[in-house]
């Protein structure tokens, strides 16, 4: 929710997303100028797209999501996912081929889909793809396996929800080949997958492993449960490090 950037001695004025050169830590020029705090970045197809609390950035009028240009931080027009709700508060782009876009956060409408907390769209245009999925509580946390294997890629998603999909999933959930949009289904196979509390972030190993953090004291799936005290680690299949 900055509004000021100091390097070096020399403040300039920017409003809640800035860029540095990981060369020297000098400013750029980009300089989107959002109204609102920024929560969530993620990069892709030469953009990259900012979610938050904002209504206005990069130059133009924007519900909560943008795509942004990667040097100048114009808005992109042709992409308006128009969200309805309060925030975006995860995104992921799906570097596979050319998206989509998956989003989480606290909103009932994005892209035009009518999906609570967690959405599909199109990178270029916004527009929900098939793939959404009603959760019943916040999502605060998206990560994606390093799979090239379609049908064995796995999505994750955390947050302050009980369940997703209309499954009982406390905190966390995963969903099965998550790129192909007229397939993606949450995993059939670990349907009690459950943390005791929300999850608030995630990171991906390499070995496909992911690590989670929360407010939760337990993790479940369907053939145990771990003590994990905000903390915790589980493979792609489900099963507790």
């Amino acid at each position: 929710s900055f509004t000021q950037v100091t390097v070096s001695s020399s403040t300039s004025t920017r409003n809640r997303l800035a860029a540095f050169s990981l060369t020297d830590w000098s400013l750029s020029d980009f300089n989107p100028n959002s109204n609102g705090t920024v929560l969530a970045l993620s990069s892709g197809g030469g953009a990259l797209y900012a979610g938050g609390l904002f209504t206005t950035i990069g130059g133009l009028s924007r519900s909560l999501i943008a795509k942004l240009n990667l040097t100048t931080g114009v808005a992109t027009a042709a992409f308006n996912a128009g969200a309805v709700g309060t925030s975006v508060r995860a995104l992921l782009y799906d570097k596979e081929g050319s998206g989509p876009l998956y989003v989480g956060g606290d909103f009932t409408n994005i892209g035009g889909g009518a999906h609570t907390y967690y959405e599909v769209i199109d990178p270029t245009t916004g527009l929900n793809l098939p793939g959404g999925f009603n959760a019943d509580g916040l999502v605060y946390a998206l990560a994606l396996d390093s799979n090239t294997v379609p049908a064995s890629r796995v999505l994750w998603v955390g947050g302050a929800f009980t369940t997703f999909n209309a499954v009982a999933h406390v905190g966390i959930a995963r969903i099965t080949d998550p790129g192909n949009t007229a397939a993606a289904a949450v995993a059939a196979t670990d349907p009690s997958l459950s943390a005791s509390a929300t999850v608030s972030c995630f990171a991906a190993s390499p070995e496909d492993d992911v690590y989670f953090g929360g407010s939760f004291t337990l993790l479940q799936n369907a053939t145990d449960r771990t003590p994990a005290i905000s903390l915790g680690a589980i493979t792609a299949g489900g099963t507790s490090l």
